[in-house]
């Protein structure tokens, strides 16, 4: 139960319990989102002793993950042959799933519904809509109640959603032409820039109960002790002696305010070399990690060679689609880069490939 937080979340549940069967109070543990102990919650019995509860729970995930499978093989099939769908299923069910799945842990929940968050991003990007925005807002949201980790590719999305939406005006603006004034549609315009905001929106309607907890409790809206306070550290020795000895998970930490991390403090205490070096290590360290894992990573090398021989082998047509949809390939890039950029930086706190392996299947 001790294993990769696994404990953590089983008394999580319990608590989730609690509030949902006694009316205690919810209240946020400013790390792990309340979605997976929910749903877990839902099988618990004052009864059982913890390691009956566990053993339960692992039954419960290994079942879910199955489901999860399932709807992944549905949203693949619709977009790829029926022998493509099953391959890339058959993939991350025995290199990832296997592994995941009977265990008390909310990943692969995350990784399913971080991959539907970025296929509907994805789609936004080629053709937004107000009940896409809505239904991508709420997704996203979902995503955020298991693991508070999407606030950058919400952040990427929002930025070239809407650089795509004002882009046409300021090209028309540019040339100072009348005539390609004109031509400004200003509907497309409004629908386009209407359908990003209502994923913000809909976005913080859904996460509403869970960063007004953290507000009440911590005093930030968006609290989580990794990227607030654990990210700025060098080692998780001095994360465990540091803000989590201090009672990081109960409030605000007990620290004077010249101790708590943060990004001024690190610049102020590190030299450009140490930062280099520290970036550097950690690519390393993902690359390492993830070639001695569990098999997946000879399948990115597969893909990611398939992809770029049939890139250059119709790269008149890749020419056409990079030019017909630039601000998605540029929101592809900077989401890659910025995960995988906060990864390797994480390293030093925490280096298993549970991380990156959001990424997989994006």
């Amino acid at each position: 139960m001790t294993r990769a937080d696994q404990n953590a979340y089983l008394h999580y549940a319990i608590k989730m319990y609690k509030v949902l069967h006694e009316g205690t109070e919810f209240r946020s543990k400013g790390a792990r989102g309340p979605l997976y102990p929910m749903l877990l919650s839902l099988v618990y019995d004052p009864g059982l002793t913890e390691e009956e509860y566990f053993v339960r729970g692992k039954y419960v995930s290994a079942g879910l993950s199955l489901i999860l499978l399932g709807g992944l093989f549905l949203i693949f099939r619709k977009h790829f042959s029926l022998l493509h769908s099953a391959n890339i299923v058959l993939v991350e069910a025995f290199t990832v799933f296997l592994f995941k799945a009977p265990s008390f842990h909310a990943e692969p929940l995350f990784y399913f519904l971080s991959f539907c968050a970025f296929v509907l991003m994805y789609k936004m990007l080629i053709k937004p809509s107000w009940k896409l925005g809505i239904l991508t807002g709420f997704v996203i949201g979902i995503a955020h109640f298991t693991k508070p980790s999407l606030l950058p590719a919400l952040g990427l999305f929002s930025l070239f959603s809407v650089i795509k939406a004002v882009a046409p005006l300021c090209s028309r603006l540019v040339k100072r032409s009348r005539i390609a004034l004109g031509q400004f549609d200003v509907r497309v315009f409004s629908s386009r820039l209407v359908s990003s905001v209502l994923v913000v929106v809909t976005f913080l309607c859904t996460i509403y109960p869970y960063i007004s907890s953290n507000k009440r409790v911590f005093g930030k809206y968006f609290y989580c002790v990794s990227t607030t306070f654990y990210m700025w550290y060098d080692s998780w020795e001095e994360a465990k002696q540091g803000t989590k000895a201090h009672g990081d998970r109960q409030g605000w930490p007990d620290m004077p305010p010249d101790q708590i991390p943060s990004l001024e403090k690190y610049l102020r205490e590190h030299t450009i070399e140490q930062i280099a070096d520290r970036i550097l290590n950690g690519f390393i360290t993902l690359h390492q990690r993830s070639a001695n894992s569990y098999g997946y990573y000879k399948y990115v090398l597969i893909y990611l060679v398939g992809f770029l021989a049939m890139a250059v082998i119709n790269r008149r047509h890749t020419l056409e689609m990079v030019a017909e949809h630039p601000f998605l390939l540029l929101f592809c890039i900077a989401y890659f880069a910025a995960y995988l950029f906060a990864y390797a930086w994480y390293t030093p706190i925490a280096s298993g490939d549970r991380f990156t392996l959001a990424l997989l299947l994006p």
